[in-house]
């Protein structure tokens, strides 16, 4: 992967005297161009196609006639457009440094944005479950529980969101031990909550969750305490975010200290 200095900011804006349809045109063929050069990055490393380059590959069969490499892009598209959004409204939509490298604007972009879109996403309608739950007038139970699920879900999300932002900065200042110390972070979330799906899905509660939802079984007793396993998948989410505001509040105290200065360019 090439880390060179990129030589020419491709998330060039839209002039001011331009229309905002201009810029949205230009906002969407960014997003999809990255998306689909993310795409490809990965298809490059698949086995038996490393040594095809970028132009054989657009034009692979498999690549270009497959509907769900499309719908890959597609997905990669709208989560970067989001995170784009989101970054953009705290002023780091573009290049972090003058100076940007290449390998850090692609982590920038496809990590970083494409991440952040994600959670964007998942905020929206976990707001609109939420706002449903309380809007409902069903089972006080039932409502209740479910207006939890949601606030602690968007809890979460809006920190992993909030990291982001830190892991942005840190780049900006070339702080790579804190830059690895976000990465890290960013890492462990996404397995702390593989784990969690994993025990609540191989477990008996998880499977019969399962076929409540795939079969329509009756409802479990209303009232009913939760069963351990439920309570572990929580226990892991909980103490996990405990880490991450220990990691978060560390790393934050560190970056105002002035003996902290940027790292040197390479040579």
């Amino acid at each position: 992967m090439d880390v060179g200095h990129v030589g020419e900011d491709v998330e060039q804006q839209a002039p001011a005297t331009g229309s905002c349809a201009g810029a949205c045109r230009g906002e969407f063929r960014f997003v999809w161009k990255e998306s689909e050069e993310l795409m490809l990055e990965f298809a490059a490393h698949m086995p038996g196609w490393r040594q095809l380059s970028r132009a054989d590959l657009r034009r692979h069969r498999c690549l270009r006639l497959n509907p769900l490499w499309w719908l890959c892009i597609f997905g990669c598209a709208a989560c970067i457009l989001l995170g784009h959004g989101f970054h953009g409204a705290f002023r780091q939509g573009g290049a972090v440094r003058s100076d940007e490298y290449e390998v850090e604007r692609r982590a920038r972009i496809w990590w970083v944005y494409c991440y952040s879109g994600g959670f964007v996403g998942t905020v929206l309608v976990d707001l609109v479950a939420l706002m449903s739950a309380l809007a409902s007038e069903g089972s006080g139970e039932e409502r209740n529980r479910t207006v939890r699920s949601c606030v602690v879900a968007i809890l979460i999300q809006l920190w992993y969101m909030l990291g982001d932002l830190n892991l942005l900065f840190m780049m900006s200042r070339k702080d790579t031990v804190l830059m690895h110390a976000s990465a890290i972070s960013r890492v462990t979330f996404g397995a702390a909550f593989l784990v969690a799906f994993v025990i609540g899905l191989l477990t008996p509660a998880g499977q019969a969750t399962f076929h409540h939802w795939a079969e329509g079984e009756p409802d479990s007793e209303a009232g009913g305490p939760p069963p351990r396993e439920t309570a572990i998948t929580w226990m892991i989410r909980l103490v996990f975010c405990l880490f991450m505001v220990v990691a978060y509040l560390g790393a934050s105290s560190q970056a105002g200290h002035e003996s902290l200065k940027p790292i040197r360019d390479a040579k």
